[in-house]
């Protein structure tokens, strides 16, 4: 242990000129917390981090400290991010952690950074999530992720599937006469894997561009990957028109009479 304190401060020196934090190896205990802290973890989301730790037998996620004048007599460290990780490691018995260690102008920095490190979080796209969930073959891994009850709450209605009941709309982009075709829409809904409420329509080509231009523009300004939550989504914007235009003529009869 000696040894590794001595090869952080050598290492230390170096973020510091790099202008980032400081890294340091500490005992869970030596973390203080701040009185107020305004994020929360239900029992069951917290002792299931408590479990990670121990089956992982290390924190992988590293909290943001700082050291008062106080502090560094007593050798302490007060937590600015990170407090549910530092108490569950407690928990699960660690002897050391790794934290990061910077140093606040003030007290409204380090509040700000309290705040912005909880709040500032990103949005998962449901349908990617449960591709990625789905993907873990160990039920052990997957109870591990915290998941299980956000997957549940998922809506897949407007998907138009549901687990263990996935149903698929096609489109077939056209050209010519729509008659044509019923020949190649019976061959598909025969095929086996074609289900009961399986839906195909004929779309004439000459709308493909157009069509696929739109659902490229719904997937970057709405940042979606998955083509059919851009499908969905595209039809919820176009309900909202029609329904805005219907609201409008409504309006106009109203105002004549």
């Amino acid at each position: 242990m000696e040894n590794l304190r001595k090869n952080l401060l050598e290492l230390n020196k170096q973020t510091k000129e790099l202008g980032l934090p400081e890294i340091n190896i500490v005992a869970p205990s030596d973390c203080v917390e701040q009185e107020k802290n305004a994020r929360y973890f239900t029992p069951e989301v917290f002792q299931q981090l408590v479990n990670n730790i121990k089956t992982d037998g290390r924190l992988e996620s590293i909290p943001l400290c700082y050291q008062t004048e106080e502090d560094k007599k007593n050798n302490k460290y007060h937590i600015i991010s990170g407090h549910h990780r530092v108490s569950a490691a407690k928990q699960a018995g660690l002897e050391y952690i790794m934290i990061f260690v910077i140093t606040p102008k003030d007290r409204d920095e380090i509040i700000q950074k309290q705040i912005s490190h909880n709040s500032l979080v990103g949005k998962d796209d449901k349908i990617i999530l449960l591709e990625l969930f789905n993907e873990i073959r160990q039920i052990e891994q997957k109870i591990a992720t915290g998941l299980n009850s956000e997957i549940e709450k998922i809506a897949y209605t407007s998907l138009n599937f549901h687990i263990g009941n996935f149903k698929q709309f096609i489109l077939l982009f056209c050209s010519g006469e729509e008659e044509k075709y019923d020949e190649l829409i019976q061959d598909i809904e025969n095929s086996i894997s074609f289900k009961q409420d399986d839906v195909v329509r004929v779309v004439d080509k000459n709308t493909f561009d157009r069509f696929a231009e739109a659902l490229r523009k719904i997937k970057k300004t709405e940042n979606i990957k998955n083509n059919a939550v851009a499908f969905a989504r595209m039809i919820e914007i176009v309900k909202l028109h029609l329904d805005t235009e219907k609201q409008d003529i409504t309006d106009e009869k109203r105002r004549k009479t």
